[in-house]
């Protein structure tokens, strides 16, 4: 009897061992060991101008917008290039916009390449229409707990528009930010801010979700971020302002002019130099121009609600000429030393917040000429980082 029943034993296991060769019956497996990640990429709307198509937009200067879509289809090559050269230790988060052809084509590539290395971001922000037209917005929004629509926002960007569940406490965290924030900077500024910092801190859920599931690990304190996209003083900026804070890394997500486009015309035909580390998290970006000119912006590598307006107190004494642009208008001009009092001038530097630093908090260049590159580099480095014009 006992030989009988291991005979039926030893034809089952048989018959569960060939069942299991086929798919039948699939024994538990070992977790995969974690992937280490060393470097990240962040691919921010990199094909803007070509979502529009090459016919330049009413009021914009087709020759400019060729150059623009130039440099983007240029850029395009160096995406799929630098995909192929990614090491096993590196990985892409891309977020897309619209449906180009260079656009699919990147994430396909990327998709290909780089298999769970590569996360295309799919949250979409509940925007910032809330807030227009609205008097006191930030005081309103916390206190005002009749107003449904203020809800209704907060729905739709934690659980993006009901597809997901809200995180759990993420909404109280939140709050408590903003709350803290104007503890510090008062309540006069605007709402757009808000979705500037509810969005990535619904980014950076996303991403350590995504890097949980798929096995990626880093380690906060060393792990080098870097972003690029379009337009680069614009969404390449504002959208990874806060995300490492939010993730807890220890240093910024830096920007890459080099596989970004912008739309300032100056930089069309410059050429980017470096970028050089200030204090504050402030970064120096500078160009050579034409005519001997030197292009610099000063911008913020991450930023936090509750932040003041930074500004760089440049010396300014000699034959220096120097303009202050935006994007479209010529903000400041003249021989600074001539001009300004005790021979400084306070230069704003862009936190890509959307107005959560004041009157100042927009994207300026500084365009200089009379000396040279060198002598203009140390002069703007050697700024002192302020957050008042005396």
């Amino acid at each position: 009897m006992w030989v009988m029943r291991g005979l039926k034993l030893i034809v089952l296991l048989m018959v569960l061992a060939c069942l299991g060769s086929i798919g039948w019956v699939r024994a538990a497996e070992p977790n995969p060991e974690p992937i280490k990640i060393n470097k990240i990429h962040w691919w921010i709307h990199p094909y803007c101008w070509s979502l529009h198509g090459l016919r330049a937009p009413q009021g914009r200067d087709q020759d400019s917008w060729n150059a623009e879509i130039a440099r983007e289809l240029w850029i395009h090559t160096l995406h799929l290039d630098l995909i192929n050269k990614m090491g096993p230790d590196e990985a892409l988060i891309i977020y897309p916009i619209g449906s180009s052809r260079p656009m699919m084509q990147l994430e396909e590539h990327a998709k290909r390449v780089l298999g769970d290395r590569c996360f295309i971001l799919q949250r979409r922000t509940a925007g910032d229409a809330l807030f227009k037209g609205i008097k006191d917005p930030i005081r309103r929004f916390l206190d005002d707990k009749s107003w449904a629509e203020r809800d209704e926002w907060l729905h739709n960007m934690f659980t993006d528009f009901g597809r997901n569940e809200e995180p759990k406490g993420i909404r109280q965290e939140m709050e408590a930010e903003v709350r803290a924030a104007c503890k510090k900077i008062g309540y006069d500024w605007p709402g757009s801010a808000l979705e500037v910092a509810y969005y990535q801190r619904m980014i950076a859920h996303d991403i350590a979700a995504v890097f949980r599931e798929r096995g990626l690990v880093y380690d906060p304190q060393t792990v080098e971020c870097v972003a690029s996209g379009e337009g680069f003083e614009e969404c390449a900026m504002t959208w990874k302002s806060m995300v490492a804070r939010y993730l807890g890394l220890a240093h910024p997500i830096e920007n890459d002019y080099e596989l970004s486009v912008s739309g300032f015309s100056y930089l069309r035909n410059a050429t980017f130099k470096e970028r050089i580390a200030l204090s504050n998290d402030v970064r120096l970006f500078l160009w050579e121009g034409e005519d001997d000119q030197v292009i610099a912006m000063f911008a913020r590598a991450q930023t936090a609600l509750g932040d003041p307006q930074f500004y760089a107190k440049l010396p300014i004494d000699g034959p220096l000429n120097l303009e202050v642009r935006t994007f479209t208008d010529l903000f400041w001009e003249g021989k600074a030393y001539t001009r300004l009092p005790r021979g400084y001038l306070y230069m704003p530097v862009f936190t890509a917040t959307r107005g959560a630093g004041g009157d100042d908090d927009g994207c300026f260049y500084l365009i200089g000429s009379g000396e040279s590159y060198e002598k203009f580099r140390d002069r703007l480095a050697s700024a002192e980082i302020t957050t008042e014009p005396q």
